[in-house]
């Protein structure tokens, strides 16, 4: 499964986090606050991400699968949080890969985010 490491984006800089742009900031810190709730509530450690785009009915939404392995059965389970965005705040090359999708369809940016990451990490 390609994914995003947890370390990486927890392990980051409030310098290099400035330097992501305020789209990815967000994300960095909705990740961050979400693996804190998944390891308080659910007590799951989260070991890595996949993030998403959605078109839906009223404008767009971020989709982040938060990925865990079970302590029993090493089986990998996903935790789902979507939160909306507006249309100014999205890069123009995602905006323009999820204008073309239909609604409900999930446009992976996980590469997107990984390069962004690399270039301040």
């Amino acid at each position: 499964m390609t994914m995003i490491s947890i370390a990486l984006i927890l392990g980051l800089s409030v310098a290099a986090i400035f330097l992501l742009g305020r789209y990815w900031q967000k994300i960095v810190e909705w990740t961050k606050k979400a693996v804190e709730k998944i390891g308080q509530v659910l007590h799951l450690v989260v070991e890595g991400m996949k993030s998403f785009i959605v078109r839906v009915q009223d404008g767009f939404a971020n989709k982040m699968y938060y990925y865990s392995k079970d302590k029993i059965s090493g089986e990998w389970m996903a935790t789902v949080y979507t939160e909306e965005v507006s249309e100014s705040e999205i890069p123009p090359d995602i905006l323009a890969m999820v204008k073309t999708a239909h609604i409900d369809v999930e446009v992976e940016t996980t590469e997107q985010f990984r390069e962004k990451l690399a270039l301040v990490s």
